[in-house]
């Protein structure tokens, strides 16, 4: 298992799309994403849609139930947003043979650990931590965080309108 991690905006969606193209040359594969997530499919900060074959292969996933039938004749595995998976995954996970690439948020808007993504990266082969730049206006560190704009304890999915990159400096000031 290949777990890709970091903040909002630290390019792992562009990274899974670039992956996914590069693995489709050698044989189909299975892009899964969390069925919570309802944004549109692989959708990326810039806009950017991914090409169709990748776009083809993706499947919204609830539980692992789901898994046999949205993998089956996959070379490779790849899902985004895994943060948002339910805990039974992480077996399903560690016992996948075929190349498994996994994609989501380390750290929730707290600055604690997300979901199963720790789980994950304890079990990981390899382990990619991501950064992107700092979201705050005139700061240019790179960001290891992600800051919750709107208020509120409620789980809210991924948003750009509702995150934003932060450094370790602006993430503890509260900025």
């Amino acid at each position: 298992m290949n777990v890709f991690c970091g903040p909002m905006k630290s390019g792992k969606t562009t990274m899974l799309v670039a992956m996914a193209q590069q693995l489709l040359l050698d044989g189909p594969v299975a892009i899964l994403s969390p069925a919570i997530d309802t944004r549109t499919p692989l959708a990326r900060h810039g806009g950017a849609a991914p090409p169709d074959p990748v776009r083809d292969a993706v499947s919204k996933i609830a539980d692992a139930s789901q898994y046999d039938a949205a993998t089956a004749g996959a070379r490779a595995v790849l899902v985004d947003e895994a943060q948002f998976l339910p805990r039974e995954f992480i077996d399903v996970f560690d016992a996948e043979e075929r190349r498994l690439f996994v994609f989501g948020l380390d750290t929730d808007y707290t600055g604690r650990p997300f979901g199963i993504m720790p789980d994950l990266a304890a079990l990981a082969e390899h382990i990619t931590k991501l950064s992107g730049v700092c979201g705050r206006q005139g700061c240019t560190a790179p960001s290891t965080r992600s800051r919750r704009l709107s208020g509120g304890d409620a789980l809210v999915v991924v948003g750009a309108a509702n995150y934003s990159p932060r450094c370790q400096r602006c993430f503890r000031a509260g900025i």
